[in-house]
């Protein structure tokens, strides 16, 4: 007896064969479905029939051919539901990666506005408490200033960095101030 895999309008292997009955059948589901801890005994024992019966049923039927095709059958679902799960997996990285770039450069577009504002009025702070107005001095001194600028454009180049890619080469700039007297 021929055993046909699910291709192209073929009846998959597993499925009723021509004469075959509803019980035999549904005892080769059951045997199938077991995958690797089938066995006619259990298939018996499971449908209270014969055991011998079961031994007829999967010669005339062809079961265990059937459920080697039902088994790869099995398999290949399983390998494309992995398979899709692992594509969504890294479609969600490559969104999160393209979307990292506009962050970064957010932040460092932030950073730098904190620094020109800390820079428009440092080092004091205005607090209006009562009708009364108080000058306190800020929570941060100048050199406050320089590590967050440099954050600042590290945030901003690194982003521009990865949204730009390899094509443009951003080279870190290098200022050497020589005092001529």
């Amino acid at each position: 007896m021929a055993v046909v895999e699910a291709t192209g309008g073929a009846s998959p292997a597993w499925n009723r064969m021509p004469r075959e009955t509803a019980r035999a059948h549904e005892a080769a589901g059951v045997y199938f479905k077991m995958r690797a801890n089938r066995s006619l005994a259990a298939v018996s024992k499971r449908l209270g029939k014969n055991v011998s019966l079961m031994e007829r049923w999967s010669t005339r039927w062809d079961w265990v051919n059937r459920a080697t095709a039902y088994d790869d059958h099995v398999a290949r679902e399983e390998q494309n539901a992995i398979a899709k799960e692992t594509a969504a997996r890294a479609a969600e990285w490559r969104r999160r990666a393209d979307e990292r770039p506009e962050k970064e450069y957010q932040r460092g577009q932030k950073l730098e506005s904190k620094v020109d504002k800390m820079l428009d009025f440092p080092l004091t702070s205005i607090v209006k408490e009562d009708g009364k107005t108080t000058i306190r001095p800020a929570r941060w001194e100048m050199r406050d200033v320089v590590p967050m600028i440099n954050a600042a454009s590290k945030l901003i180049a690194g982003a521009i960095q990865q949204a730009v890619g390899e094509e443009g080469s951003l080279v870190d700039e290098e200022f050497i101030i020589n005092d001529y007297k």
